[in-house]
């Protein structure tokens, strides 16, 4: 009986193992949030993206709620989009890959009282889940605009995990293109348009979640010099004692708009835009989706827009050679996703002559086929 018995108390034993807290955690992915500091009036946070599966994840995203209040200021390691309170921090370039048993961080610095809530990662809730849906396929990766013309935008992904059959393109619900690879070119579309895609693997068994959305605009868009005489001004994208305005809202006399202002983020170098949360709430919800349809607009009147960098209290340093890169890269980026046709720069607060000349160079270099 001693035998049956000692057997019996292992059984159990194995039993409670399978059931503890380290066990359960096997193959789920994990967002954790922590506050590294605290000076009472703001906070460093920082997000630890575990991935406790067998696959790697390729491609993250993470969203959050802050209470009314509080804000995000600078980031690192992360690029950031704001809708509102809401904010949606998605990979780099450089850390989209998250390996089994895996971790990435990034950080951010708040201000305000308050904390993240309702946080999702890859639209599941960050404190761990299964991270496969049915079937085992997992969202692409971020998709990026790697071609265009007049009539056709060409995108590009990383796999997610999973053997699927192949992946479908998708324009809010339309099915736009169906393909077996990581790549495809959406025909048929107007000239200097602006477009916003994500993108679902599939098999017989279903879609995985969709990837995060990009958006590109066609080519074609008023492009030529400008006239001798022109009138150009500054729209602000914050909230001062001047008139907030939409970007469809500047009077048709002005030739040129120059959009003020371009932010720098934790690496010297890189410029950022996205809608001022305040502005948006002056201009009763005003959003990143309207403001490049109000640059297309613009565009088709024969208008130019220009991203303008610096200002009173811009921040932004290009003084050696990886920094104006960075700042090439990121305007680059910004040119692609919003329409920008250039970039003004502003900078009030010191300017290295030789590497911003690099910068610009490079920046014109990677332009000049669009």
């Amino acid at each position: 009986m001693r035998p049956r018995s000692a057997l019996g108390v292992l059984a159990a034993l194995l039993l409670v193992l399978a059931l503890a807290p380290g066990a359960h955690a096997a193959g789920t992915a994990a967002a954790t949030f922590t506050k590294p500091s605290d000076w009472g009036s703001g906070w460093e946070g920082r997000f630890t993206l575990t991935n406790g599966t067998d696959t790697a994840i390729n491609g993250w995203r993470v969203e959050f709620d802050l209470p009314s209040g509080t804000s995000v200021g600078s980031y690192w390691d992360a690029l950031l989009t704001k809708n509102g309170q809401r904010s949606t921090f998605q990979n780099r370039e450089y850390n989209a890959v998250v390996p089994p048993g895996g971790t990435v961080t990034f950080g951010f610095l708040g201000n305000g009282p308050g904390s993240p809530q309702n946080c999702t990662f890859n639209g599941r809730p960050c404190e761990g889940g299964p991270t496969d849906p049915p079937g085992g396929l997992g969202a692409p990766g971020t998709p990026t605009v790697t071609g265009r013309t007049d009539t056709s935008l060409t995108l590009a992904w990383q796999a997610g995990s999973g053997t699927p059959a192949g992946y479908r393109v998708y324009e809010g619900s339309d099915l736009k293109a169906t393909v077996t690879g990581t790549s495809a070119t959406v025909a048929g579309l107007a000239k200097c348009s602006t477009h916003s895609y994500t993108v679902k693997a599939y098999d017989d068994k279903g879609e995985s979640p969709a990837s995060t959305a990009v958006t590109g605009t066609t080519s074609g868009c008023a492009t030529g010099p400008l006239p001798k005489h022109f009138l150009t001004g500054y729209w602000h994208d914050f909230v001062n004692p001047a008139q907030e305005l939409k970007l469809s809202q500047v009077p048709d006399q002005y030739d040129l708009v120059a959009v003020a202002f371009g932010e720098a983020t934790g690496r010297s170098g890189e410029v950022s835009f996205r809608v001022d949360p305040e502005l948006s709430t002056a201009l009763g919800g005003y959003t990143d989706a309207q403001f490049k349809a109000d640059i297309a607009g613009l565009h088709a009147k024969g208008k130019k827009v220009i991203l303008s960098v610096g200002g009173e209290k811009g921040a932004i340093r290009v003084a050696d050679g990886a920094s104006a890169q960075l700042f090439a890269d990121s305007v680059s980026g910004l040119m692609a996703r919003y329409g920008f046709d250039g970039v003004d720069i502003d900078l009030e607060n010191g300017l290295n002559p030789t590497y911003m000349e690099q910068a610009l160079r490079a920046l014109r270099a990677k332009a000049a086929p669009t």
